[in-house]
């Protein structure tokens, strides 16, 4: 598995060479992410299903963020970063 991630490092390396904003830069994400796919396939894992479940662990503690801004009288668009990274926490804290 560690020959993968050194294709992982070396596709990260090519994906931060490219300009970004580029067609070019976008084909390297897409070989990068090709890349963690093998990871995955190494082992034993499969790609899809784990990011269907990170699919529905953000969008989980997203609503909850949405439903602790609301509670406070927040815009979650006006927030900082901070700000929604304090949010974040809170509602990952909850699960």
């Amino acid at each position: 598995v560690q020959d993968v991630w050194d294709e992982v490092a070396e596709e990260r390396a090519e994906f931060e060479a490219e300009a970004p904003g580029t067609p070019e830069r976008e084909m390297e994400f897409g070989d990068l992410l090709f890349a963690l796919v093998n990871v995955a396939r190494k082992e034993g894992i499969d790609a899809e299903s784990a990011l269907r479940a990170s699919t529905a662990k953000f969008r989980r503690r997203w609503a909850a963020m949405e439903q602790m801004a609301a509670g406070a009288h927040v815009d979650l668009a006006e927030l900082s970063t901070h700000g929604l990274n304090d949010l974040w926490d809170a509602a990952k804290a909850e699960e």
